[in-house]
């Protein structure tokens, strides 16, 4: 959702990994799968072919039993001809 400079927004999906821990004999493989939620808020302002994009994130991540939060920041650069 945006409104002139304001924009609210979210991102869901599913976040695969494997981790190989090689400091131990023998290495052993963990394989995890967590489900990822991440609102945000931002503006966004520039003109009609450049533009920046600033938002506040808070991800949020349950697999395994838990639930695991945090804070981001992000900050972006658009271009279009």
């Amino acid at each position: 959702l945006r409104h002139r400079w304001l924009f609210v927004g979210a991102d869901a999906g599913v976040r695969r990994a494997t981790v190989v821990d090689d400091e131990r004999m023998p290495s052993t493989t963990s394989r995890f799968t967590e489900e990822l939620f991440v609102p945000r808020v931002g503006i966004d302002i520039g003109g009609r072919h450049l533009r920046g994009r600033f938002a506040a994130e808070l991800p949020i991540a349950h697999g395994g039993g838990e639930v695991v939060g945090g804070f981001g920041i992000t900050a972006a650069i658009g271009c279009a001809f």
